[in-house]
C-alpha cells in the first residue's frame, strides 16, 4: 500500500498515469483510490467475480487476453466489463503456441478481427507478446498497421540490467523513435481503417 501511495504522487508530479494490475477483489478499493486505470492480467482474464466487480468502478480497464484464450472467449470476458460503468481496453499479448523462437506468438490477426465487430479500444503489446526486444519495433508496427488503437511497450534505460523481463525491455532511449513512427504509420492507416 505504502508504495502506490508513494507512485501515486511521483505520478501527478510528473503529469503521468498508474494503472495497477489487481489480483484481489478485496484490494479494489484500496487500488482505485491511487490507480487511474485498472489491468486485469493473462492469468485473470477469466475470473468473471473479479471482472464483475471491477466494472462497477468508473476506470478504464485493459484486459489482457490469456495466452490460451480463443477470440471469442477473449470478448466473453469483455462482456462482464461492458456490464459495468467502467471503460475496457483490449489488450493483444500473445498466444501460446508450438513456436519457440518466441515467448508467445503475437496475434496480430485478432486485432482486425476483434475491431470488425465491437468498438472496444484494442492496444497491441508487443514486448510481452514477442519476449524478443529486437521484435517489438516491428510487432508493434504490424499492430498498427492491422488496426490497434495504442501500444504498450516496456522500456528500461539499460535494458540488460533490467530486474524483470529484461528480453523483451526496450532502450528508453528509442522509445521516442517507436512512438513517432507509430503516429505517422496510424495516421497514414486511418483513412483505410474507414473505408
Amino acid at each position: 500500500p505504502v508504495t502506490l501511495i508513494t507512485w501515486s504522487k511521483f505520478a501527478k508530479a510528473a503529469g503521468l498515469k498508474i494503472v495497477v494490475e489487481v489480483l484481489n477483489i478485496e484490494d479494489l478499493d484500496f487500488i482505485t483510490q491511487y490507480a487511474d486505470a485498472i489491468q486485469i492480467g493473462a492469468r485473470h482474464m477469466q475470473d468473471y467475480a473479479l471482472l464483475d466487480a471491477v466494472s462497477k468502478y468508473d476506470k478504464p480497464v485493459f484486459l489482457k487476453r490469456h495466452p490460451g484464450a480463443t477470440m471469442l472467449e477473449f470478448l466473453g470476458a469483455a462482456g462482464y466489463l461492458l456490464e459495468g460503468r467502467c471503460q475496457p481496453i483490449l489488450l493483444e499479448r500473445g498466444t501460446s503456441t508450438h513456436m519457440n523462437h518466441v515467448r508467445w506468438d503475437l496475434s496480430i490477426s485478432i486485432i482486425p478481427a476483434i475491431k470488425a465487430i465491437t468498438k472496444i479500444p484494442m492496444i497491441v503489446d508487443a514486448s510481452h507478446g514477442t519476449g524478443r526486444r529486437d521484435l517489438v519495433f516491428p510487432m508493434t508496427m504490424a499492430g498498427v498497421v492491422a488496426g490497434a488503437d495504442g501500444c504498450l511497450v516496456e522500456c528500461h534505460p539499460r535494458p540488460q540490467e533490467s530486474l524483470s523481463d529484461a528480453d523483451q525491455a526496450y532502450p528508453l532511449k528509442d522509445l521516442r523513435h517507436l512512438l513517432d513512427t507509430a503516429r505517422d504509420l496510424n495516421r497514414f492507416m486511418r483513412p483505410h481503417y474507414q473505408a
